[in-house]
């Protein structure tokens, strides 16, 4: 069965006219494919697969028009391609074709099968004319990363002789993991400078090419910067500049561009230990762009929020923050200031109390949950350090709506009480025999009700 991989000699086919050679459980074989089905760390492609119906031939006009059309547009999503579909409607009969989207590639002993989304719905056999058309945007994207990717564990190898011991294309980066004898310790110095000369092979537009070797002994004539572990048959190495001294040279299947210059941009964004290795996380080309546009919209925004402009905006964030915490130590002073006001009148009020009355209850609008635990903790430990006996603190915060008892008297147990009140549904809570508190769900004052009502009868 033949099956030509067209995206080995030509990466920038978008379209292509061919024939189903086979059809089974395991996917749908063309007889000529533009889809790498991934490999090499790269992702596989994205696309769809128009099948011409009832054996229909579609004029040659229309099919250059079709992909004059499809050639000129971007598809980044799905819904892009069946807009484009709709604007060649004009073009091709809605009941001369049948369209799916491909989900997934299978690849076994040279043939890559087409994992069609509606391959049960498809009256497709073998012999029926196909149009593939290939999500551009979705490669080109695969080969700026993969190819940045290259060049960026050329460089830290031919300088650094650290070598590449694994990378993966994620959805928001692409991460490198080096590993270097002679320099155990990657410093972002380092870093700063193979992003320089990883950009500036970039600028230079050098040439990258993609040599097919009949077998490891005939590749071997390339420097490579990792060794070829395949044994027996074809063996594709890419090379990115001069082959006398490349700025790497690496055995690789996947798809890369002609010229370094179609990359566009590489930027490394951290840097971090990794085991016994040195993790880089980096983007390139528009995934790269996207970031920067991204940032650039935030420090934009920035200036304009304080008044800056790039250089001073730093400068500007210092003060900011030196203004906050300045303002955070007055707040917090002021907050323990109020705290003691809160503790005397608390105190002054129990000191000052008909004898008879030993549940002692405040509640505040104003005071929430945390400074209120502050207040109580402080009360209860001046009235345990007075021995007042016979006491039960309950503070409220219906800002919180939150209610805490400290128990002065081992026989009141604050959490009991509390658990008493969680049975009888008033909200959600529990404690200790010194300390309960309560998140209630009810009106305060049948809060303050029950609290009087449990206390009283211990």
């Amino acid at each position: 069965m033949e099956n030509e991989k067209l995206y080995i000699k030509n990466k920038y086919l978008k379209i292509y006219t061919t024939k189903v050679g086979y059809v089974g459980d395991e996917g749908v074989v063309f007889d000529k494919t533009i889809f790498f089905p991934g490999g090499g760390g790269q992702p596989e492609d994205k696309g769809f697969v128009l099948l011409l119906k009832n054996n229909y031939q579609i004029p040659t006009s229309v099919l250059d028009s079709v992909k004059e059309k499809y050639n000129n547009i971007d598809i980044y999503e799905d819904k892009d391609f069946y807009n484009f579909l709709d604007a060649i409607s004009g073009l091709l009969s809605c009941d001369s074709y049948e369209i799916s989207k491909i989900n997934s590639f299978y690849e076994y002993e040279d043939l890559i099968f087409h994992k069609l989304d509606k391959i049960e719905e498809m009256d497709i056999r073998e012999g029926d004319s196909v149009i593939l058309f290939l999500n551009w945007n979705n490669r080109r994207r695969n080969m700026q990363r993969h190819s940045g990717e290259h060049i960026v564990s050329g460089l830290f190898w031919k300088y650094y002789k650290a070598a590449n011991k694994g990378f993966h294309m994620g959805d928001h980066y692409v991460t490198i993991d080096l590993k270097s004898q002679e320099f155990p310790v990657i410093t972002w110095d380092m870093v700063k400078k193979i992003e320089y000369l990883a950009n500036k092979t970039i600028w230079d537009n050098v040439d990258i090419a993609t040599d097919i070797f009949e077998n490891k002994a005939e590749a071997s004539i390339r420097d490579v910067r990792k060794d070829i572990n395949i044994d027996d048959g074809e063996i594709s190495v890419v090379t990115i500049g001069n082959t006398l001294s490349p700025i790497d040279c690496v055995a690789c299947c996947g798809t890369h561009p002609n010229k370094t210059g179609e990359i566009g941009i590489i930027k490394i964004f951290k840097l971090e230990k990794n085991k016994d290795m040195w993790r880089l996380y980096l983007d390139c080309g528009y995934d790269a762009y996207e970031d920067y546009r991204q940032k650039h919209n935030i420090v934009t925004k920035l200036c304009e929020e304080y008044s800056a402009d790039r250089d001073s905006l730093e400068e500007a964030l210092r003060k900011k923050k030196e203004q906050i915490e300045e303002e955070r130590d007055n707040l917090f002073n002021l907050k323990k200031k109020l705290q003691r006001i809160y503790v005397n009148e608390i105190i002054n009020a129990i000191q000052t109390k008909d004898d008879s009355v030993w549940c002692d209850i405040f509640s505040y609008d104003d005071v929430d949950a945390s400074d209120l635990i502050e207040i109580g903790n402080n009360v209860a430990g001046v009235l345990r350090q007075d021995n007042y006996k016979n006491e039960a603190l309950v503070l409220i915060t219906e800002k919180d709506s939150v209610a805490m008892l400290w128990s002065l008297d081992e026989k009141i147990n604050a959490g009991g009480i509390v658990k008493a009140m969680v049975l009888d549904g008033l909200g959600k809570g529990g404690g200790n025999v010194k300390f309960a508190r309560l998140s209630y769900n009810k009106d305060v004052d049948d809060i303050i009700k029950t609290f009087q009502g449990l206390l009283k009868n211990l």
